[in-house]
């Protein structure tokens, strides 16, 4: 009887691990789409103080803040989430107007890590990697 209790408390905790395991995956993959969330309301909304902006390219920020685009489009291609790091890459079309009133838009696709910070996500950086202003 003692083994057979030693085999259940074991598969008990191997089943409650892997939940746990499951559970930070999931919460991983809802962080990657929140940054992708987050950079298109914050430009949209013209926040350029915002985290998710300054944790990524200053170049980026300094568009957002000269020309006040609009991002649109948006979507993320990829999503790849691990106990110890998640990365997503997301693409967008910036549309704004030039100071001259021309309308102009460009596609850009970046790409973020995030990092599991106790019981939640923390966005560690992001860049674009086509498109960059």
């Amino acid at each position: 009887e003692r083994r057979e209790a030693e085999v259940l408390s074991a598969r008990e905790s191997a089943e409650r691990a892997a939940r746990a395991s499951e559970e930070r995956v999931t919460a991983g993959r809802a962080a990657v789409a929140g940054w992708l969330n987050s950079v298109v309301s914050n430009v949209n909304a013209g926040n350029v103080g915002a985290p998710v902006l300054r944790v990524g390219p200053p170049e980026f920020a300094a568009f957002v803040g000269k020309n006040e685009p609009k991002l649109s489009d948006a979507r993320l291609v990829t999503s790849n989430v691990t106990e110890q790091s998640g990365e997503g890459t997301a693409e967008w079309t910036a549309k704004w107007r030039t100071q001259f009133g021309a309308s102009t838009s460009r596609r850009m696709t970046a790409t973020a890590t995030l990092v599991p910070d106790g019981e939640t996500w923390r966005l560690r950086s992001w860049r674009i990697i086509e498109g960059a202003p």
